[in-house]
């Protein structure tokens, strides 16, 4: 009957324990899991191996919770300003036809210009850059030819 008692009591503290861990964010096979390495622990070694899991997830959980938050905000943010680059471009594109359409009103037709150039030296500069041309020659390439 003693026996029978005592595994009874096991069985309820095993159980405590599976709860325990699984409050303290484990799930319940990693809690099973546990329960067999914590098994040669006394309640109150177990309730402080407990309490710092617990802290542990507690820690892990905020820092998830304000890196997810912070993603939001930032993922907001991304947003708001895609809706402020969309809204100044259409509105600098809206600025622009109406600059482009008040040219078109105030542009005025002139009269063709003349964009030939005079030219009364024309035969003097020829004679002059083929003087050059010939002394150029005559200096780098034909004293190359002579010197090889």
């Amino acid at each position: 009957a003693e026996d029978l008692v005592q595994s009874m009591q096991k069985e309820k503290a095993k159980a405590d324990r599976t709860a325990t861990l699984i409050e303290a964010g484990l799930s319940e096979e990693e809690a099973a899991a546990k329960i067999e390495t914590f098994d040669g622990l006394n309640d109150e070694q177990f309730a402080a191996v407990a309490e710092t899991l617990k802290s542990a997830y507690m820690s892990k959980k905020k820092a998830n919770k304000k890196a997810d938050d912070e993603d939001e905000k930032d993922t907001k943010a991304e947003i708001e300003a895609e809706e402020a680059d969309t809204e100044a471009a259409e509105e600098a594109r809206e600025e622009a036809s109406e600059v482009d359409e008040e040219v078109l009103e105030t542009a005025s037709v002139e009269e063709t210009i003349d964009m030939s150039v005079a030219s009364d030296d024309t035969g003097d500069e020829t004679s002059h850059v083929r003087a050059n041309l010939r002394e150029w020659v005559n200096t780098y390439v034909l004293n190359q030819e002579l010197g090889e």
